[in-house]
């Protein structure tokens, strides 16, 4: 963690960047609201803007949207639906 609302992580996974690192914001880490991030890695690289919800004590269910460059063939929005499971 960088800062209470900032964080730095890795990624990786088919259907993304391969791997990768990137940075992300919230407007509040630790419940609901905006969640803003940047990725960059192996085959492309792209920003999210969303939303996100808590789900139990260290479950969110982020949605929203990223604009980016994938797999180096495909540059455009796409929507974002993703589950986040954080270890603290």
């Amino acid at each position: 963690m960088i800062s209470d609302n900032m964080t730095f992580f890795l990624t990786g996974g088919l259907g993304t960047i391969l791997g990768g690192a990137g940075i992300a914001c919230y407007s509040n880490r630790d419940g609901n609201g905006v969640a803003a991030s940047a990725t960059a890695g192996i085959a492309g690289a792209h920003v999210n803007l969303a939303y996100q919800f808590k789900l139990g004590q260290r479950g969110f269910l982020i949605a929203g949207g990223s604009y980016g460059v994938y797999f180096m063939q495909y540059d455009g929005f796409l929507p974002v639906l993703s589950y986040e499971y954080r270890f603290e």
